[in-house]
């Protein structure tokens, strides 16, 4: 009798064994170029979603172009002109512009300021305050009256770039056009100490800047 409720036991333990479920392989969402994967879904994307996102694509990978930034305050403008030809660029200002290239991270800095030069080392991190449209994404837009408009969500992801440069500033506004293929004009209105700011950056020249560095470089 013993030996047969071990062998029951031991029945009743290999069938508990053999029931056990089988782990679960969850599908992999593979969705196409012109999908986005929402809640495991693909859901197709709309013809302006998809030029947006090339657009804004295209304009990341440019490293060589024009920006020209005004700043308007009461009327008042300020610009600053920055020229960027692969490992070369320039800051242009008033009264003073600096030259930056980059040596496999190592950065000669050439300042030309009242026809006096200085050469110097320094850090290649260029002050990236005006290129935060690198890091656009396409679902942070709505089209309106013909412009690109940021939504009020995203506005904290822009307002970021511009804290050290612009304490204490928060984004009002923020719209921007652009060309078949990239990014054309950028339009913010920053509130800094109850002061209006509106920064107008324009791209231009991509492809087309051959930068000439003092000494004939």
């Amino acid at each position: 009798m013993k030996k047969l409720s071990v062998l029951i036991l031991l029945i009743i333990m290999i069938f508990l064994s053999s029931c056990k479920k089988e782990p679960v392989i969850e599908d992999v969402i593979s969705c196409t170029d012109i999908q986005i994967e929402v809640d495991g879904e693909c859901i197709d994307l709309t013809g302006q979603q998809i030029q947006l996102r090339n657009v804004l694509e295209n304009t990341q990978e440019i490293t060589n172009y024009e920006l020209l930034v005004t700043i308007t305050e009461n009327e008042i403008e300020y610009e600053i002109m920055m020229m960027f030809d692969d490992n070369k660029s320039a800051i242009q200002t008033l009264n003073q512009i600096d030259y930056y290239t980059d040596y496999s991270g190592v950065c000669e800095h050439l300042v030309v300021m009242n026809e006096v030069i200085i050469i110097s080392s320094a850090d290649c991190n260029i002050d990236d305050t005006y290129l935060f449209f690198k890091n656009f994404d396409y679902t942070w837009f709505s089209v309106i009256d013909g412009r690109y408009s940021l939504n009020q969500e995203n506005y904290t992801d822009i307002e970021e770039f511009f804290l050290e440069t612009f304490p204490s500033s928060s984004l009002e506004s923020f719209t921007m056009s652009a060309t078949e293929a990239f990014i054309a004009d950028m339009i913010l209105e920053l509130s800094i100490d109850d002061e209006i700011y509106i920064i107008e950056l324009v791209i231009s020249s991509i492809d087309q800047v051959d930068l000439v560095l003092p000494g004939g470089e």
